[in-house]
């Protein structure tokens, strides 16, 4: 008796979830402060690291494993990566690294006389959900997301193509 209406609750919650990072991913860039400029990582060829920080928030357990799926599709990995593997190291990267919240910003190491970046910490700090440096973004950046290294959609991607570098 249950179980037959703990479908519809339980369908319910996942399309919610799904909503919810919808909406997390069309807000990434939205902030409680005045726009930050671009700012490029010295190595950067490729492309221009944003540092548009959003407001505070931590995603549920549920609202991480979607938006994994979502940018593990946005990586472009081969299809015979080790799909699940790579999924579970980042959930459990995204939960010790930083707790779930999409505006994580940890200063691993002082950077001696380093310049700020745009978002007021330097090259070496761990940003976004995946905690990865601006080097680190900028090398393992996924081409069909964006720039801005809070955006969880491409900190994730990011994240996930780093891991499977690694796995290889």
């Amino acid at each position: 008796m249950l179980d037959s209406n703990a479908n519809p609750i339980r369908l319910l919650r996942r399309v919610l979830a799904v909503l919810a990072v919808g909406l997390l991913v069309l807000c990434a860039g939205c902030s409680s402060s005045a726009p930050q400029a671009s700012v490029q990582v010295p190595a950067g060829p490729s492309g221009e690291v944003t540092y548009d920080r959003p407001n505070p928030r931590t995603l549920s357990a549920e609202q991480v494993s979607l938006l994994v799926d979502l940018a593990y599709d946005q990586a472009g990995l081969p299809v015979d990566s080790p799909t699940e593997g790579i999924k579970n190291r980042a959930r459990s990267v995204i939960d010790k690294e930083s707790g779930r919240q999409v505006d994580s910003l940890a200063e691993i190491t002082p950077s001696p006389g380093g310049a700020d970046l745009a978002d007021g910490a330097s090259h070496t700090a761990a940003r976004g959900l995946g905690a990865l440096i601006p080097e680190t973004f900028r090398l393992y950046h996924r081409p069909s997301t964006s720039w801005n290294i809070y955006d969880p959609v491409a900190n994730v991607a990011a994240l996930i193509a780093y891991l499977h570098a690694r796995a290889a």
